[in-house]
């Protein structure tokens, strides 16, 4: 006669034990890809990692020196909270704008003009002692940073299209060492200057 098909147990713990194989070969390919050296693969993630750094410590390296800033430029109480949320705002109002840019230009060089301005206006933010000065800057600074923020989920899959979880987690982990770095060595600077 006829073959008689296995219990359904056995056939399910059949069907879980090939999936469980396939799944840790796969693993093991991913780990592989990760341990294998290849040139010119960190170069992405670096740049990943230097951008999230860039968008932030010039933020955050103002709130240490808001007391200085206040009396040095006689600012009032609403004037110090402007100058720390000017940016954020900005981060959100902008954004469309920079999501515009990056579909018209590209993202690379919405990246590099980005980058270019925030840095400048924050260099020249403390150029003259005039508060409208520093707001001016402040202002350019973080439209900046708000074209660059739509630019990098398109450069991640641009780079590195099979390692988007992992490019993403270094850009942010730029974003997060910037938020150590500014507020903790600031302080320290400003001893040494």
């Amino acid at each position: 006669g006829r073959a008689r098909s296995p219990p359904k147990s056995r056939r399910g713990r059949s069907r879980a034990r090939q999936n469980h194989d396939q799944n840790r070969r796969h693993v093991r390919e991913d780990v592989s890809q990760v341990l294998e050296p290849r040139r010119g693969r960190a170069k992405p993630f670096v740049l990943l990692w230097l951008t999230g750094l860039s968008l932030r410590i010039t933020l955050l390296s103002v709130p240490p020196l808001l007391l200085r800033i206040r009396s040095s430029l006689e600012l009032s109480n609403a004037e110090v909270a402007a100058l720390t949320t000017l940016p954020l705002l900005l981060f959100s109002v902008a954004a469309t704008l920079g999501s515009g840019i990056v579909s018209f230009v590209g993202a690379r060089r919405t990246l590099i003009a980005g980058l270019t301005l925030a840095a400048a206006a924050a260099a020249l933010r403390g150029a003259q002692t005039s508060a409208v000065v520093l707001f001016g800057f402040t202002f350019v600074m973080g439209l900046g940073i708000a074209a660059v923020q739509p630019a990098v989920p398109a450069l991640v899959q641009s780079w590195v299209p099979k390692s988007i979880a992992r490019a993403t987690a270094t850009y942010v982990n730029g974003v997060l060492v910037a938020e150590a770095v500014a507020a903790s060595l600031t302080p320290v600077l400003l001893t040494v200057l």
